[in-house]
């Protein structure tokens, strides 16, 4: 439904903003630079949302809905299921998804007009190297960092398909559209740089040296 995926990731990058916010109903307390994080893309959000007038697009909606969903997903994957090792939690989450994927795709799409043997390799593509081995790093990955380094680099997810979208698909955006991306991974920088930097405070902490100013 996007007509521009470059804004499309920005607007789901804002999950990495919303995990601790939805860590709240997990017991989990957001630090003030989230806060802060959070205040700094609402205006990016809003200049998004102006690019195409005074209104969310559809897809826009969708974007949002499923930042959501994936900051619930990174709560609930840290604190119930990190004893789990990577390769096993990868196979049955993604059976679960493939499973319920297939049952929509039988109930909502019997008149898809496109046939899967004319892009059959991008869809291996798409599995194997976006998908399977995607998410096995993912979760290789945050059973090895501190949360604040991850953060840091996850920023970058945006920044790579929007440059992708515009070498690939040769979209163009607007002043509106790349003002308010580049308030949105402001925020996200600020939050990974204070999530970073309260990482290494509490290690500090926890080791007795005095913390960083």
């Amino acid at each position: 439904m996007s007509e521009g995926l470059g804004a499309g990731a920005f607007l789901l990058s804002l999950s990495f903003l919303l995990i601790p916010v939805t860590g709240l109903f997990f017991g989990y307390r957001a630090k003030r630079h989230t806060w802060i994080s959070v205040a700094i893309a609402v205006p990016g959000l809003i200049f998004l949302a102006l690019r195409n007038g005074f209104v969310l697009v559809p897809s826009d909606i969708l974007f949002l809905v499923s930042a959501v969903l994936y900051a619930l997903y990174f709560n609930v994957n840290g604190k119930y299921c990190s004893d789990i090792p990577p390769v096993t939690q990868t196979c049955f989450q993604l059976i679960s998804a493939g499973t319920i994927c297939f049952i929509a795709y039988l109930v909502t799409e019997q008149s898809a007009t496109q046939s899967v043997s004319e892009v059959w390799q991008w869809l291996v593509l798409s599995i194997v190297l976006a998908t399977c081995l995607r998410f096995f790093f993912l979760l290789k990955a945050q059973s090895m960092s501190p949360e604040g380094q991850g953060a840091i680099v996850m920023t970058l997810e945006p920044v790579w398909v929007a440059i992708l979208s515009a070498w690939w698909l040769n979209e163009s955006l607007n002043t509106m559209a790349l003002t308010g991306m580049a308030i949105i991974f402001l925020a996200l920088v600020v939050n990974s740089i204070g999530s970073l930097l309260a990482g290494r405070k509490q290690k500090l902490a926890a080791l007795g040296q005095p913390p960083i100013v």
